[in-house]
Order: C-alpha cells, then sequence, then structure tokens
C-alpha cells in the first residue's frame, strides 16, 4: 500500500489533510482481499488516521453496498444503533445510512457527527455509490485546527466556553402536525424510533437529554445535559469541540 494525494488536499505542518492509501501491487484484488488487508494492517491504518486526521481509500475495489458493508466490519469496531440522530437518512444494509436526504440546496455546515449526544459515534465512514453529476463533495475539516482559530479570533469566547461548557437545544417536530417537512430533520417519532412519548422520554435521556418540554404542536423540546466545552484526544494531544 502506498501514500498518495488528490486534488483538494490540504498541508498542515507538513501533514497532508487527508491522507490517501492506494493498493501497491495486484494482491488486493477483491473485496476478501481487502477485508484481510485490513485485519493484517488495521494498527498501521490507525496510526496513519491518527497521522493525517483522515484517510481516503482510493482504487480499492469496493464495488457494492455489501463490499461497503463488509469493509467496515472488518475493522471490528463495536457498530452502534442510530439513535437520536436527527438526520434524515434512509438504511441501506446493515448499519449504512444515505448520508442525508436533504434537498441537494440546502447546505449542511461543518458539525461532528451527533456532537448533541452524550454517546457519539467515534470514527465515520464515507462511501460514494453514484458520482454525482455536479458537485455533491462532502467537505471535513480538522476539528484541532478549528480550535486553534477560535483562540486566535475570539478567545473571549472560547475561554467562555471552556469554563461554563456548553448545553444543546432542539425541537424536534411531530411528524403528525400540519406542515411537517423532514428537510432538514426528521421526526420525533422516527428520532427515537416510536410514537409513545414516555418511550421517547426514556431514550432522550439515555442520549443525554436532562429537560424535555413538549409544545402545544406536538414537538419535543430536549435540552442536554452540560457537556464540556472542548476534549483533548488522546491520541493526539490536541483540543477538540
Amino acid at each position: 500500500m502506498n501514500e498518495s494525494r488528490v486534488k483538494g488536499c490540504a498541508d498542515y505542518q507538513g501533514v497532508s489533510f487527508p491522507g490517501v492509501l492506494v493498493p501497491d501491487n495486484d494482491g488486493v484484488d477483491t473485496i476478501d482481499h481487502v477485508c484481510q488487508f485490513v485485519r493484517d494492517n488495521k494498527g498501521f491504518i490507525e496510526e496513519f488516521i491518527t497521522k493525517h486526521g483522515a484517510v481516503l481509500f482510493r482504487g480499492f475495489p469496493i464495488n457494492s453496498v455489501e463490499d461497503y458493508n463488509e469493509f467496515i466490519l472488518s475493522f471490528g469496531y463495536e457498530i452502534k444503533e442510530y439513535l437520536g440522530g436527527g438526520g434524515p437518512r434512509i438504511p441501506i444494509i446493515g448499519n449504512i445510512l444515505t448520508s442525508t436526504e436533504s434537498p441537494a440546496h440546502l447546505v449542511i455546515p461543518f458539525h461532528h457527527e451527533m456532537a448533541y449526544l452524550a454517546d457519539y459515534p467515534a470514527t465515520l465512514f464515507f462511501w460514494c455509490d453514484v458520482k454525482p453529476g455536479n458537485e455533491g463533495q462532502t467537505p471535513i475539516c480538522l476539528s484541532n485546527r478549528v480550535i486553534i482559530r477560535l483562540k486566535e479570533e475570539n478567545p473571549n469566547f472560547y475561554n467562555t466556553l471552556k469554563e461554563k461548557g456548553m448545553r444543546y437545544i432542539r425541537t424536534i417536530d411531530d411528524e403528525t402536525a400540519e406542515g411537517f417537512s423532514s428537510d432538514n430533520q426528521t421526526s420525533w417519532q422516527h428520532i427515537f424510533d416510536t410514537t409513545d412519548r414516555e418511550a421517547a422520554e426514556t431514550k432522550a435521556k439515555e442520549c443525554g437529554t436532562e429537560i424535555i418540554e413538549w409544545l402545544e404542536n406536538g414537538a419535543m423540546k430536549l435540552t442536554t445535559v452540560i457537556f464540556e466545552g472542548f476534549k483533548t484526544d488522546e491520541r493526539t494531544g490536541t483540543e477538540s469541540w
């Protein structure tokens, strides 16, 4: 396996972001070979990700969603149910979902996946099944670089978050309400996989919710416990939020 670069790579302190890995011989030509390679070289791959912040696997024979699912499973990570997340997504196979079902004209800002939950994913995988005819990029950024910029450009805000922490407040609509739209966020019934309010409250509390309010239109307003404003990545010693 060799390192490579693609158009759009950035460089931070001499390290490319993301890092790119490509096969270096003809020995990785089936999905079984790819999965075995991952199992045999998981330590190297994780060190590579820690160094670069993200890795793009380019040129590997991952040709179907079934292949992609096997590729993910080969890492041996604990895979949890997508519970509590608000993004409009469609399950495909196993724990694989579409990235979003929001209309193409809507812009999704940079964010940490499910950061408003007490238990959020440590690792994310993305795969392109059908190349878009126009645009369709999935931009990513290095969180620790954002923190550096934040300290430089708005130190008062940084210090406030550092001292006080933060809460997330979400208002999640009722899918039976008049005019309901899932363009930006799905319903509380979908998010918590229930139509029962008490069951939804129980699941919300398991996800880190402290205050629950039911609004007149049936929407569910959730306020989380106080989360730390920033955390130190044990792998790199750098701050992230």
